[in-house]
């Protein structure tokens, strides 16, 4: 199975250096300029391996535990996908609420339910919602590190830290505004704030703002990698895909994806962006800060990497696609 894929001239945009982290009042804003994705395309071929039956409305997705992980908003349950066979092997039954996120961390699937405002824990080893937290209004991004998960309580202006080896919320964390996405590691916690236009960091030994970044738009996901942090703007408005720094705290790369970005992921040397509005996967060349390729969908809202290959959802279709990477 085959769909077209539209590869575009990687045209660069301007990479920011480095420099000392900003104080947490300034911030850095981006000077760099924003590469456009070209008019004329050239069409080529990317397989489909497998497209996947899944619930109703199918959104969040994420891999971990060896398994593909869905989240199927008007259904209120997870799927759970074996991707050596491409088949469903269990549908679980979460909290209420028909948005919310996934991720995989301390051998669990951790999921937001924003309308009963609560986690619920996944056990991979029995398939089974072995605990419900209650959190703060309207949970969305969700993230783990550190032996804590971190829930972004979008009505509240808040953030949750549950301990993983209690499942209970020890601390809650006010912020500026509404938080929408979160991402972490070892080192910092990265929450966009979607009513403030910007992303900012906590410290997560001590809870503390220490970086605040200026973005067009805050709506969307984060990805964070190594040496950067990507951020989908989710706004209408906004089409374009951000790069920060997370050393310096600053923007330093805005790549035009020609609509308002949404689930986005890292894996084969690329950053995956979903855009809704088009209905197409666009791969980022991080080398360049420019769109390589375009892969025109029917629809499309999330995607995640693992075991070779690139994971989408369609939410109207409600299947999963299964994409081999080209790049």
């Amino acid at each position: 199975m085959t769909l077209g894929v539209f590869v575009v001239a990687a045209g660069a945009a301007c990479a920011g250096g480095g420099g000392q982290e900003p104080s947490p009042k300034q911030g850095t804003s981006s000077t760099t300029s924003t590469a456009p994705v070209p008019e004329e395309t050239t069409v080529e071929t990317a397989a489909v391996d497998a497209e996947i039956p899944v619930g109703a409305s199918p959104g969040g997705i994420v891999v971990g535990g060896g398994s593909v992980w869905v989240k199927n908003h008007l259904e209120e349950t997870v799927s759970r996908i074996d991707p050596r066979t491409n088949k469903v092997v269990a549908t679980i039954p979460i909290g209420r609420g028909q948005f919310g996120y996934l991720t995989y961390g301390e051998e669990a699937v951790w999921a937001t339910n924003n309308d009963a405002n609560t986690v619920s824990r996944i056990d991979p080893r029995t398939n089974r919602a072995v605990a419900t937290i209650r959190v703060g209004s309207n949970p969305q991004g969700i993230a783990v590190s550190a032996g804590g998960v971190w829930v972004a309580n979008h009505r509240e202006a808040s953030l949750s830290r549950i301990d993983t080896r209690t499942n209970r919320v020890v601390e809650t964390i006010r912020l500026p505004s509404d938080p929408q996405a979160v991402a972490a590691d070892q080192s910092a916690v990265w929450v966009g704030l979607a009513g403030a236009g910007e992303v900012i960091r906590l410290d997560p030994r001590t809870r503390k703002v220490v970086a605040r970044v200026p973005v067009k738009g805050a709506c969307g996901r984060l990805a964070l990698g190594a040496d950067a942090l990507w951020v989908t703007s989710g706004c209408e408005e906004d089409t374009t895909v951000l790069r920060i720094d997370p050393h310096a705290g600053r923007v330093v790369g805005e790549i035009d994806v020609g609509g308002a970005g949404l689930g986005i992921a890292l894996g084969f040397g690329s950053v995956w962006a979903v855009v809704p509005t088009t209905g197409s996967l666009v791969r980022i060349d991080p080398k360049e800060n420019a769109v390589a390729e375009i892969i025109s969908l029917d629809a499309a809202a999330f995607v995640a990497v693992g075991h070779g290959a690139l994971w989408v959802t369609n939410d109207s279709a409600y299947t999963v696609l299964r994409i081999a990477p080209s790049g």
